[in-house]
Order: structure tokens, then sequence, then C-alpha cells
């Protein structure tokens, strides 16, 4: 689980930095775009 606030997630969806599709009320996150947002910051993504 990431440990971002919900403003910071918000930020990186208006910047376009982690795409998102907006369903109803919610958001929904493909995790290929935030697999390659992580290694775009150089971490390591694990299963």
């Amino acid at each position: 689980m990431l440990s971002l606030s919900r403003s910071m997630v918000y930020r990186l969806v208006l910047s376009g930095a982690l795409p998102s599709v907006k369903v109803g009320r919610s958001r929904r996150f493909r995790i290929e775009a935030v697999e390659h947002y992580l290694e775009s910051l150089g971490g390591t993504v694990s299963a």
C-alpha cells in the first residue's frame, strides 16, 4: 500500500503523473500506471 495523502494523489492526477479514470464519484488507477509511477521515482516494484 502506498502511504500517500488524498491531496497528494489528487495533485499527481492533476499534473498527469498518475493517470486515472473517474467512475462515479471515485477514481480508478490501472496497476500498470501505478507501477510506472513508482519506477519513475527510482524504486523497485514488488507484487
